[in-house]
């Protein structure tokens, strides 16, 4: 991270589908030693429905929260260039 302008004290966002797996990975973060670690616990598109067997009991996209498949320089984070 520190080659891309970024410490282990800067906040790192970590997300899954359904939020096991980013689980572990902001683990072994915290173990690596960055402090400011988030994990999205209901992943983005959360539990599957019993009845339906679909991801859409919870999660970031089934909450309404913004999402897209195409990201701008606007709303993605974007490295620092070198100086």
């Amino acid at each position: 991270m520190k080659r891309a302008g970024r410490t282990r004290f800067d906040p790192v966002f970590v997300i899954c589908r359904s939020g096991g797996r980013s689980a572990i990975a902001a683990r072994q973060l915290v173990d690596a030693g960055y402090t400011n670690v988030w994990n999205l616990v209901e992943g983005f598109e959360g539990d599957k429905n019993p009845e339906t067997g679909q991801r859409e009991l919870n999660g970031w996209r089934n909450a309404g929260l913004p999402w897209a498949y195409k990201l701008s320089s606007d709303t993605a984070w974007q490295p620092a260039t070198g100086n």
